[in-house]
């Protein structure tokens, strides 16, 4: 009886690992809210704004 509670244990602790295995790294994948917020709060911009001038000029058309 001892022997097949282990071999039963053993199985479910194979197939237990693997599980718990891709649960912790798509956990840490996954962004979070603190991550999402670091850069608003560290008060950087973003690369893609950075670039675009200070100021902008609007012009205006008219037909007639």
């Amino acid at each position: 009886m001892k022997d097949v509670a282990k071999t039963i244990l053993k199985y479910i602790i194979l197939a237990a690992v693997p599980v718990a295995i891709i649960m912790l790294a798509a956990h840490m994948l996954q962004p979070n809210a603190e991550r999402g917020d670091a850069m608003a709060l560290k008060g950087s911009i973003p690369p893609i704004d950075a670039a675009v001038p200070a100021q902008t000029e609007t012009a205006t058309f008219s037909l007639g």
